[in-house]
């Protein structure tokens, strides 16, 4: 713990659920398990904070995910347990044991982060109360198994005689060696902007630097059409243009021939690519419904970066009128290469 801004924190959940002290929509979900997060916020104490510290998951400009158990084991009432963490600031090694009795419960394994080199020991409490903790206690290791470090410009050294390692001829040793690579760095987008989508309405529809998702993670496709929407009451009655060329549109009205429930979800994602400077994405969308604006739902842009997964970058919900209304989302501040 560094400050009420940076600090590692680790924490367990007995089960999964939605933080009910949120006030956003969506809420943010906590996933059983245990996890362990690199808190770096912006915004510090506050319901931003809170509400990432609950998500399972990276949040862009407050926590990022170093680890999660994704296990059924969950924590018992009126049960004491016994945690070990091992850090080394030096080298960014962490280890984190939970213990009932002398039984391991989870094991984090190794773990490599250099992101803050020292600080100090607390405990975190968040939500749920009668939390009893005691016998706290931290003390300095040894620097055991550490000979050297190289920065990549170096070839190699010498480590020395067998007695100048202060061994004796009855000892044996082993020698290994681990890697912690930097996030990298910035880098142009070459992403060439794309005009073809929607180009063609009938048959195979061009899709352009898009894709529908068949990963499962979603329920149904989007549509594509030049005219009104077969829905009466919401839209729209043609593209953003005006000159009835292709969009596409989601069908939420239920039928037998289009299944869909509340809470579906319909995706499109592009092909990876990196991300800095000059590197944006525009659009036109439309969220109308004049009947029950309230349930319309919502439209959301992800973006995948290689430090925090997926994390949301545009959102908008509910009824925003018979029209059309442009975004730009400048992705040239995300913190790392991204897709």
């Amino acid at each position: 713990y560094q400050s009420n801004r940076k600090f590692y924190a680790c924490m367990w959940k007995r089960s999964s659920g939605e933080y009910h002290g949120a006030t956003t929509f969506p809420r943010p979900v906590g996933l059983a398990g245990m996890q362990l997060k690199v808190v770096e916020s912006v915004s510090g104490p506050g319901p931003e904070l809170g509400n990432a510290l609950w998500h399972t998951g990276s949040v862009i400009n407050q926590t990022r995910m170093l680890w999660w158990s994704n296990t059924s084991v969950t924590w018992k009432f009126l049960t004491s347990y016994r945690w070990v963490l091992v850090h080394n600031p030096a080298n960014g090694y962490i280890r984190l044991q939970w213990f009932q009795g002398a039984q391991l419960v989870v094991d984090s394994g190794d773990l490599y982060d250099k992101t803050f080199r020292g600080g100090r020991l607390g405990v975190l409490v968040f939500s749920q109360d009668l939390v009893t903790y005691s016998a706290l206690r931290y003390k300095c290791l040894e620097n055991k198994n550490y000979a050297l470090s190289f920065l990549g410009n170096t070839k190699g050294a010498v480590l020395g005689s067998y007695e100048s390692l202060g061994l004796t001829t009855n000892q044996s040793f082993s020698l290994g060696a681990w890697m912690f690579i930097e996030q990298c760095s910035k880098v142009t987008c070459f992403f060439q902007r794309n005009n073809t989508f929607g180009s063609n309405c009938t048959g195979t529809v061009d899709l352009g630097m898009f894709s529908q998702v068949a990963d499962g993670t979603d329920d149904f496709d989007w549509k594509f059409r030049n005219a009104r929407t077969p829905s009466s009451g919401t839209g729209p009655s043609f593209d953003h243009t005006g000159n009835n060329g292709c969009f596409a549109y989601i069908e939420a009205s239920r039928s037998v021939s289009n299944p869909v429930f509340e809470g579906d979800r319909a995706s499109l994602e592009t092909v990876c690519f990196p991300s800095s400077q000059n590197c944006s994405i525009s659009f036109w969308y439309h969220m109308h419904d004049n009947k029950e604006g309230t349930h319309l739902g919502t439209l959301e842009v992800e973006v995948k970066d290689n430090v925090y997964g997926w994390y949301p970058v545009f959102y908008q919900e509910g009824d925003q009128g018979d029209m059309w209304h442009s975004a730009t989302v400048d992705l040239s501040v995300l913190p790392s290469c991204c897709t």
